[in-house]
């Protein structure tokens, strides 16, 4: 679990008030992108000589198979049906498939660099997946056009690909077979835009005369709605917003006194990870209606957050600062959703959080840049 298809950030399962460490182990090299599954965990270690794709079991930590990846610049990697696709972001590229199982390699799909030779160097923004869709959005370097290639998940064929002339959200929410973006238009107010993930026609298109500033900022999809923070244009506020993918219309919206890129959407509850001069603050909303059930300061000096927060049915996991935007050590939180108060903290070897975290049966497994897994339960 890295990046769910509706980037909601919310896991159905189970974690400890008090979790123990059950193992860790440091490779000493950085890594990235830690995922779940099959009694496994996954992840990419990076050395300057090589970068490697590694397996361990995760109840011991043990290594169960390891391959060495065809290039040194990665940049996404996604679990899907016993599969691992990782994308290569040179000057090919490419999108591998391995078995999740031994690490065997399955195909390669063919180099897109070809597909927008038409355009300026690109790098990869981000992946997800809808179906047996893998979906991949590339930005122009120093411009403001992107790039969207939707690659068949079975073999690698690439199904349809367009540019499009703005900045989009790099991470598209998936839903019944549509990948909403938010835009980022300078001469009209930004808008929603859903492509079918099949053949990329435009499917849905939320614009709002008096809602803009969507700015191609992250949004997640959750139940036929949408999550997004925006401006109103009538008192130019800042406000997080439910929009109704079926009526086309703002469900709810919460008045917010500054701008935020995080937002979790739990079973219940909406979770905003707003900066403040002073730090962050967590605010979580009730679902339904938008209004507020509590806010809580972190005691962060800095007022980022590496990765986004995660939800489960009853906790939210908090990540702290990076190391070296701050004095204060690595971190991760627990807040019990119910009261709003942390219940558990733990403090991490490294300057940085790869990635999030992964669960696994009541297991919480996260990795630091210095090359440090942890297992938690």
């Amino acid at each position: 679990m890295n990046q769910d298809s509706g980037n909601t950030r919310y896991y159905d399962c189970e974690i400890s008030d008090n979790p123990q460490e059950v193992w860790s182990q440091g490779i000493g090299l950085p890594l990235n992108y830690i995922l779940a599954d099959y009694e496994r965990a996954f992840y990419i270690d990076a050395a300057p000589s090589e970068h490697t794709l590694r397996c361990l079991d995760v109840e011991s930590g043990d290594l169960y198979w390891k391959t060495t990846l065809p290039f040194l610049g990665y940049y996404d990697m996604i679990l899907y049906e016993e599969k691992l696709y990782v994308f290569k972001d040179g000057e090919e590229k490419t999108l591998i498939c391995y078995d999740a199982h031994d690490g065997s390699m399955l195909w390669t799909s063919e180099d897109i660099t070809e597909l927008f030779s038409g355009i300026g160097s690109l790098m990869a923004n981000g992946m997800n997946r809808g179906d047996d869709r893998i979906l991949l959005t590339l930005g122009e370097m120093g411009g403001e056009r992107n790039v969207i290639c939707v690659f068949d998940a079975n073999n690698g064929e690439v199904l349809w690909h367009k540019t499009v002339d703005y900045h989009i959200s790099l991470y598209p929410a998936i839903e019944n077979g549509v990948a909403y973006f938010t835009t980022f238009l300078w001469e009209e107010n930004d808008k929603i835009i859903g492509y079918d993930i099949d053949n990329g026609t435009t499917s849905y298109v939320y614009s709002n005369p008096n809602v803009s500033g969507f700015n191609g900022r992250q949004l997640a999809v959750s139940d036929g709605k949408i999550y997004t923070q925006g401006q109103r244009m009538d008192d130019y506020e800042t406000y997080a917003f439910c929009i109704s993918t079926t009526s086309n219309t703002i469900v709810w919206q919460h008045e917010v006194d500054r701008w935020g890129d995080n937002i979790t959407v739990g079973n219940d509850h909406v979770f905003l990870a707003i900066y403040e001069m002073r730090g962050q603050i967590i605010t979580c909303l009730d679902k339904s209606n938008g209004r507020e059930v509590w806010s809580m300061p972190l005691d962060f000096s800095s007022n980022v957050l590496r990765n986004f927060p995660i939800a489960t049915p009853d906790k939210l996991v908090v990540f702290g600062p990076p190391q070296y935007d701050t004095e204060e050590p690595l971190r991760v939180l627990i807040i019990d959703i119910a009261s709003g108060e942390e219940i558990w903290r733990k403090i991490l070897d490294g300057n940085d959080i790869a990635r999030g975290a992964s669960f696994f049966e009541g297991k919480i497994l996260i990795g630091t840049d210095r090359g440090k897994i942890y297992c938690f339960e």
